[in-house]
Formats: structure tokens, sequence, C-alpha cells
């Protein structure tokens, strides 16, 4: 793996395969996922009428809090106070469009041509998150549903947990070939197996 990360230029995207250990099935897998994103900002004062909005639009039960909520296809991932990063099917276009009529109190800012959004799981991967994140993992502190926008090596990303041994995290574009160097190292000893892309 060392020879792979060493003559691949830093900004490349990790090619698919497997990294690390080559014994057995790997202890960590990641895909990148393709879903337009959005940024969904509540006005002033108008929190509680976006909350209300998302229910009446979406059925939809959204908090104000580090939490992930989901209605379909659609994700809402809290990213700070009034702010929502929402994930969807379909292009960047539409789910803007779609956010617009829905929130009319809010801006709704397209993040699709700015994120990356990967999916990672596997029974080893829990042992290998810590060694760049910087926040309490366990299930018990971190429970499914939960959301942390935080640093991972100068890098700046989104995470959640999907499942007990499943998390989804966004990346900057720029940022996701050092993401996934980072990664494919804090796995090697488990073995890494890395595909380019996935539905959702």
């Amino acid at each position: 793996m060392a020879d792979v990360l060493k003559n691949l230029p830093a900004s490349r995207i990790l090619p698919k395969g497997r990294y690390g250990s080559s014994t057995g099935a790997a202890g960590v897998v990641a895909h990148e996922v393709a879903r337009a994103s959005a940024t969904l900002i509540a006005g002033r004062g108008q929190t509680a009428a976006v909350v209300q909005a998302a229910k009446s639009a979406f059925g939809l039960e959204l908090c104000d809090l580090p939490r992930r909520a989901v209605s379909g296809a659609m994700e809402f991932i809290g990213v700070g106070p009034g702010r929502w990063l929402v994930l969807d099917d379909g292009d960047g276009d539409a789910l803007v469009q779609k956010l617009q009529s829905a929130f009319p109190r809010a801006a709704v800012v397209d993040q699709s041509g700015g994120l990356v959004i990967f999916d990672a799981g596997g029974a080893k991967l829990g042992a290998a998150l810590p060694k760049f994140l910087a926040i309490d993992i366990d299930v018990a502190a971190f429970p499914v549903g939960a959301v942390a926008t935080t640093t991972a090596g100068h890098i700046n990303l989104t995470i959640w947990r999907t499942g007990s041994e499943n998390w989804r995290c966004a990346v900057g574009r720029s940022y996701a070939p050092a993401f996934l160097r980072m990664l494919a190292v804090a796995a090697a000893e488990f073995g890494l197996a890395y595909a380019l892309s996935d539905s959702h």
C-alpha cells in the first residue's frame, strides 16, 4: 500500500481496490455515494418555521440539533444552529428547487459540486476511525443518527452514524483524495476495500 500511495499524486482520488492487509475479509469497506447536496439555512428567528415546514412538506420531525432526519430518499443533517446539510437523489438543481419551494423562509445553497459523500462500514471501522477522529464514537455517546462537524487531519468534514457499524461523511471535493489516503492508512492493519462509487 505504501508504494501505491507514494506513487499516487496527492490530488488524485484513491483507485478502486484493496489496501493494507489482504488476509481474509476487509475489516473496513468504503465507497463514494452519488447524492445531490445543499445547505438549508433558516433566516433570523425562522428556525421554528423551518421545522414546521419540514413536517408539512415531508412529514419530517426536524430538530435543530446535530442529528440526522430522514424522509424517503432525503436526509437532513444538522450542521449548526438553524442549518442543515440536505442530501437527495437526482441533481443539485432539482434539490434546490424542492427546498426553495418547501422552505420559503430559508436560504438554500447548492453544495453538489463542492462536496463528496462517502459511506464506510465494516467490523473494524470502529477501530480505524479513532486514529484520526478526535471524538467519542462509542455508540453510547454517538448513537445512530448522531452528527459531528469536525476536523480530521486538518480536513473539515461532517460525519454521521447510519448504523451500528456504518457511517456516512461529507468532505470538500478538493480534500477527498487526502481523506481517502487517511482512511486507507488508518484501516491498513484491517484491510480496506474501496469502491469508486455506488448508489445511496
